[in-house]
């Protein structure tokens, strides 16, 4: 007991230093369970939501809105809509988006504040990954 006590004196736990980036991480979770589910349980996510448009929503083919005309051969919608701007037309690229910004966002919170010792970076690190896997099965299980 006495190594740990030792080890843990060096670190304060500062909840308000955690509010944003977990807020974040649990988000990007959700949002990770939500792609998840309209990209391989799409009839699941139809029932909870039967007026969701399925030329947005569903994956099999949504993926065609961002070719002019629905059709591969025409080309790209507007420039970008296959590469960078892919996010705008439809819920998976969206949804994956939203996830990559969120954890890009949190991580950038965190590496702004104090200085500590790698290992509790580690620490915290093990802690957002459980609130980022409590968020993906809130949404996951929730359909």
């Amino acid at each position: 007991m006495a190594p740990l006590s030792l080890w843990c004196q060096g670190y304060k736990f500062k909840p308000k230093q955690h509010i944003a980036p977990a807020a974040m991480f649990l988000m990007a979770g959700a949002v990770d369970g939500l792609n998840q589910v309209i990209s391989h349980e799409y009839p699941r996510f139809k029932k909870a939501f039967p007026n969701a448009n399925d030329r947005y929503w569903s994956p099999g083919i949504s993926f065609m809105n961002k070719y002019k005309n629905r059709d591969p051969a025409q080309g790209e919608k507007f420039w970008g809509s296959s590469t960078i701007f892919v996010f705008t037309t439809d819920a998976y690229h969206l949804t994956r988006f939203t996830e990559h910004l969120l954890l890009a966002g949190a991580v950038s919170v965190k590496i702004t504040q104090e200085k500590k010792k790698w290992y509790w970076y580690l620490a915290e690190m093990a802690g957002y990954w459980m609130v980022n896997r409590a968020g993906f099965a809130l949404t996951y299980n929730s359909f």
